[in-house]
């Protein structure tokens, strides 16, 4: 069996803020005891824009995220600060599959009170 250190890389899709990132990174090294770098950031997804809704569709950004090549990476995570639904929820805070190797979290509501600021 090989002791290598399973490797995660954490990527911002768009603009994310570093703090956030290196949180993110921090935790799950700890928690789970894993390698883990964060990756350059990808665009924008702006192909994922619902305009009746004014909100991205995770399914889509998963999907693209997928067909991208992340071959030293065990488990990839894309970290996005944009409002997420799938079509059957009027908000996610993230998107995966079981057993895959790519995830999506969004920040965008963790910081949102509903009685305001």
């Amino acid at each position: 069996m090989s002791s290598k250190k399973r490797l995660v890389g954490v990527v911002p899709l768009g603009e994310v803020p570093e703090i956030a990132l290196k949180v993110i990174a921090a935790h799950i090294s700890g928690y789970f005891n894993l390698s883990v770098q964060i990756l350059s950031p990808l665009e924008h997804p702006e192909y994922a824009l619902d305009e009746r809704r004014f909100q991205y569709n995770a399914g889509i950004i998963l999907k693209a995220f997928e067909s991208m090549r992340f071959k030293d990476y065990d488990k990839v995570i894309g970290v996005l600060n944009l409002d997420l639904f799938i079509p059957i929820f009027t908000h996610v805070f993230g998107e995966a599959k079981q057993g895959g190797k790519f995830a999506l979290v969004s920040l965008f509501r963790l910081g949102k009170n509903p009685d305001g600021p």
